[in-house]
């Protein structure tokens, strides 16, 4: 494995057995393998800096394929879809079990029976089924051609005391749906998004989120290869609870950035009207 530098966001000597660590990683497009293999190697690298979250970025099996197919190329669609059984998810499973881990995958494209859809996943040694995963609920037309189905509940990822308000692309455009993401006291906000295409105003969104919130946001980024030549870096960005970006990386080298466990030490207090939000719950299952 190529060098990788390690950056503690606050230089805290000790960052506690429940810190975060996210990966600035390099995402090879249309090479799985290769891609699986590279975290695989990044993942047991982490584990030994005694960090047991470990946050892959949007899409890291493939790179931003979706964005490049054509709006009705269904077949090619499945092709990069995984279920539960696909090599990669296998992988990540082994790993987790075998070294503690809870690893999350900002997105994939999954595929469940005939159905196929954006999801993010957790995979953690603590859960029965090979991952939890939380299904995008609002599709985008394009995703919608190519034959990408929506989700039906709004619900963090949860396993023990970790529960992450995940959040995928344009749904962080619709704060009723983080607030419902929030309900359960999520420990922060995941968005991930199309590393081809990040919103122009993230930064802004990220530091107005967090503080409306009073929640941790965190957004993986990475550096797009397609032939060993690079086509997109978007940012990480890590954002405290009251509205501060702690730390920003847009950059060609690989990091993994480590948040200590403090930050996350105050959970989400949700002060809204719980039946105002199931109905509004109710309207995005049928409406979308």
């Amino acid at each position: 494995m190529s060098i990788i530098r390690v950056e503690i966001v606050g230089e805290a000597e000790d960052y506690g057995r429940n810190a975060v660590a996210i990966v600035h990683l390099n995402i090879y497009e249309y090479a799985k393998k290769h891609n699986l293999d590279h975290a695989k190697n990044i993942l047991l690298f982490v584990r030994e800096q005694d960090v047991r979250t470990i946050i892959l970025p949007y899409m890291q099996p493939y790179g931003p394929v979706i964005d490049e197919i054509s709006p009705n190329d269904r077949r090619t669609i499945r092709k990069y879809a995984l279920s539960v059984n696909d090599p990669y998810i296998l992988t990540l499973n082994m790993i987790a079990r075998n070294y503690g881990l809870n690893i999350v995958v900002a997105g994939i494209i999954e595929r469940a029976g005939s159905k196929i859809y954006v999801s993010s996943i957790l995979i953690s040694p603590y859960t029965q089924s090979s991952m939890i995963r939380r299904r995008k609920i609002i599709i985008k037309d394009h995703e919608k051609k190519l034959g990408i189905s929506p989700g039906k509940t709004i619900t963090p990822l949860k396993v023990r005391d970790t529960i992450i308000a995940n959040i995928l692309d344009d749904e962080f455009y619709v704060p009723e749906m983080i607030r419902l993401m929030l309900l359960e006291n999520s420990s922060f906000i995941l968005y991930g998004y199309s590393q081809s295409s990040p919103p122009k105003n993230i930064t802004n969104l990220v530091r107005t989120y967090s503080y409306v919130f009073s929640v941790p946001v965190i957004v993986p980024g990475s550096i797009i290869y397609y032939r060993n030549k690079i086509l997109h870096v978007t940012p990480t960005i890590v954002a405290d609870s009251e509205g501060n970006i702690i730390y920003k990386y847009i950059g060609e080298e690989q990091k993994i950035i480590i948040i200590p466990e403090h930050l996350f030490v105050t959970p989400y207090s949700a002060k809204v009207n719980m039946d105002t939000l199931k109905l509004i719950a109710r309207k995005y299952r049928t409406i979308l």
